[in-house]
């Protein structure tokens, strides 16, 4: 029972801190989570606001090692030849990648996206794409990531090594 509340007492503070760096730095436009949702539902309320929402990028999963996700393929988010657009997919990676560092966060800085490299392995265009983010290193400001998607099957479709800079406030 010891160990429940101090876990509880963790997890009540890294929502406080996540909620605390949400008001600091998203535009008033954005609605505000309910403090007493769990850290997944108040990211995924937050990226439902913004392009991922129009996406359908969802998050299913979040721990402190990875986070893992989804986005449907649908005509709106194709390219001209019928695939899953690549940006649409890059989206995934980076939404969640996003996600995972804020859910880190000790409330005093946010990330920004710093350059990506993405190979494409094969096309997507029928059904659920997952994309799981791990954290690689972190060096100072830097954070290195990785992203693998798989469709359905298990198939690898894309990979995406990823850095992002942790600044201390909005750049205006």
């Amino acid at each position: 029972m010891k160990l429940k509340k101090q876990h509880d007492f963790s997890m009540k503070n890294e929502n406080k801190l996540l909620l605390e760096l949400i008001d600091k730095n998203c535009p008033s436009w954005i609605n505000r989570p309910d403090p007493s949702w769990d850290k997944i539902k108040i990211l995924q309320y937050i990226i439902d606001q913004v392009l991922p929402g129009i996406l359908k990028i969802e998050i299913g999963y979040l721990d402190h090692e990875k986070i893992i996700g989804t986005i449907p393929y649908r005509k709106t988010t194709a390219n001209v030849v019928g695939y899953l657009h690549g940006g649409s997919i890059y989206s995934l990676g980076d939404t969640l990648a996003g996600a995972f560092i804020w859910s880190k966060s000790d409330g005093t800085h946010f990330a920004v996206t710093r350059k990506s490299e993405i190979r494409y392995l094969r096309p997507f265009k029928i059904g659920i794409l997952r994309c799981t983010v791990k954290e690689k290193s972190r060096s100072g400001r830097k954070i290195l990531l990785t992203a693998n998607y798989q469709d359905e099957d298990g198939k690898k479709i894309t990979e995406v090594d990823m850095e992002y800079i942790q600044i201390a406030s909005k750049i205006v």
